[in-house]
């Protein structure tokens, strides 16, 4: 890792006896891009930084605009996906913007809708921010400035030549049944046990889902079932003797009920341990027995799908995940930070929540990536959905980010993130959102990433860990 500390002229140390220096031609490449950038985006910044001087770059592109009282990275490098300082950030950011863009709109129809009619003035009940559009970090220690707010969420290009600001993800609009909102919970959840990539990690904003013991228990089973099957059949393809020695035990539980695999973990096997244990310190027989119906069951999806190209392991773990979680409740539109009372979500109603158009797009790809069905609609009423397959009529549902202005201003992920820093947080991010890659420590994290996730699973989480680690260390 480059140490930035500088040590004479245009040099950075990257060892104790060996200097880099610029090169000549790349640094006037990034310095002609510096400057096109400041002046180009300039409305963005006249209207922004009362100093800015299209001829200044640290009153455009470099300009201070706050600071962290932590680093912060995405949860997505984390050695177990966990909540995160960075992603809820993002999520509250996309969340709490568009709500006071609406409050805003309310005020200047001197707080009667029937003055703008056909606005929607349903406030945002959740955001959604996948981990995968998270590419930059926020370091303490020096000024935020527009570029390291920017590059956090910079991807994206809107499909709508017309934008003024065509870089970056539009944030769209959409509404959900509570039904789908407890299946966003569960697959975070699913997440959270290491079993997707992280890309996939949905950090939430404006949710908090409760945990119903018994069914965190049967959750946990069936992600520990895939996860030492998982690395037991790593093991044994890299040549691990042991390793197929217990899936030769495995593949006659069928037949023998468990009597090989059950000899194998009297032997020693630490794969047929796991298998037979599941987590279980000391496991009754009855219990031995449910694990390996849970081992079957796990095992028999996998094969499934290894042999038709179908999702069914997937959609197993997730329908543990979704019978685990025993309530959603949300945070107030006003509470940006998520740090005060909730109020369960019930009833057929249905819930209104921002993402990006990479997220929306991610919600139609659930199915095939989970085996469940989340569909987000138009409208708090209507049958309209939007889909994929359908642009025109996502780009329809786009939040406008100033709408007494004819036409549509897409409100930005990054330029969302800029505002919810700049003037939703006075430009401090504080230590509410502090948190470490070890989730272990989550009891230390900051109240905007604990409240949240206040039935967090640290125990079940850990114990996963430990024995999928015990297993990549065995022979």
């Amino acid at each position: 890792m480059l140490d930035r500390h500088d040590h004479g002229p245009g040099a950075i140390r990257i060892g104790p006896h060996q200097r880099l220096k610029p090169d000549a031609q790349i640094t006037a490449i990034v310095g002609a891009v510096d400057r096109r950038l400041n002046s180009e985006l300039g409305p963005l910044f006249t209207a922004t930084f009362p100093d800015y001087d299209p001829q200044k770059l640290e009153t455009g592109i470099y300009h201070p605009v706050g600071v962290t009282a932590q680093d912060m990275v995405t949860n997505e490098r984390n050695p177990v996906l966990s909540p995160n300082g960075l992603g809820d950030l993002t999520a509250d950011a996309l969340r709490s913007v568009p709500n006071a863009i609406i409050a805003q709109t309310l005020a200047a129809v001197g707080g009667n809708p029937a003055n703008l009619p056909g606005y929607d003035f349903n406030p945002y009940q959740a955001a959604i921010v996948a981990s995968g559009v998270l590419r930059s970090r926020l370091l303490a220690g020096a000024p935020l400035t527009f570029a390291d707010i920017y590059n956090v969420l910079p991807l994206g290009i809107s499909p709508d030549p017309s934008q003024a600001l065509p870089i970056g993800y539009p944030t769209i609009s959409a509404y959900l049944t509570v039904a789908d909102v407890q299946k966003l919970c569960a697959i975070q959840l699913v997440a959270q046990t290491n079993l997707v990539p992280g890309v996939f990690y949905l950090n939430l904003s404006g949710l908090q889902y409760s945990l119903s013991e018994t069914g965190t228990y049967a959750f946990f089973k069936f992600a520990t079932a895939a996860g030492v099957l998982g690395v037991t059949s790593e093991k044994a393809a890299a040549g691990s003797t042991v390793a197929g020695q217990a899936l030769a035990a495995l593949a006659t539980l069928g037949s023998d009920h468990g009597a090989a695999l059950l000899a194998a973990a009297g032997a020693g096997n630490p794969y047929a341990i796991a298998i037979a244990r599941l987590n279980d310190a000391s496991p009754s027989n009855a219990q031995i027995a449910v694990n390996l119906g849970t081992v079957g069951e796990v095992a028999a999806a996998a094969a499934a799908d290894s042999a038709h190209g179908t999702n069914s392991l997937s959609a197993l773990i997730v329908a543990r995940a979704i019978a685990a979680i025993s309530g959603v409740s949300g945070f107030a539109p006003t509470d940006g930070s998520n740090t005060g009372p909730v109020t369960a979500l019930t009833g057929s109603g249905r819930v209104r929540i921002a993402s990006d158009l990479y997220g929306v797009l991610l919600l139609g790809a659930v199915e095939a990536q989970f085996g469940v069905t989340i569909t987000p609609y138009a409208a708090a009423t209507g049958s309209t959905v939007l889909s994929g397959s359908d642009l025109a009529g996502v780009l329809a549902n786009r939040i406008d980010a100033a709408p007494g202005t004819s036409g549509i201003q897409e409100l930005k992920e990054w330029l969302a993130l800029l505002d919810y820093v700049g003037r939703g947080l006075n430009g401090a991010i504080t230590a509410a959102y502090s948190s470490t890659p070890d989730f272990a420590q989550f009891g230390s994290f900051g109240a905007a990433v604990q409240t949240r996730n206040a039935s967090y699973p640290v125990a079940s989480v850990g114990q996963l860990a430990t024995t999928l680690g015990g297993l990549a260390a065995a022979p």
